[in-house]
């Protein structure tokens, strides 16, 4: 961590929300379905608004609903298609909020 700091990269911690406790260094979050496993308050305790949330499409549409009315304007919001395809797909789904 501290080489990259060092040349000026920020680094993130990718989902283990109980990672978030032993502030090690991280300098934003990444966490998947943070709602639909209601781990979100986790990395928002530490990370507060430095967190970009992606929730999947084939959990349905209610956990990303919900973190929209709970965290939209103070975190990164993102619902993606699980399968990550290219833009033009039928499949492809990114929307934020």
């Amino acid at each position: 961590m501290r080489e990259a700091h060092g040349t000026g990269v920020a680094i993130a911690q990718k989902n283990a929300p109980q990672l978030s406790r032993l502030r090690l260094g991280f300098d934003f979050a990444v966490a998947e379905e943070c709602e639909v496993y209601r781990e979100c308050g986790a990395y928002t305790r530490y990370y507060g608004s430095r967190l970009i949330e992606i929730e999947y499409t084939d959990n349905g549409r209610s956990a990303f609903a919900r973190a929209c009315a709970v965290r939209s304007g103070s975190a990164s919001i993102l619902l993606r298609d699980r399968d990550v395809v290219r833009r033009g797909s039928k499949k492809y789904v990114s929307r934020t909020c």
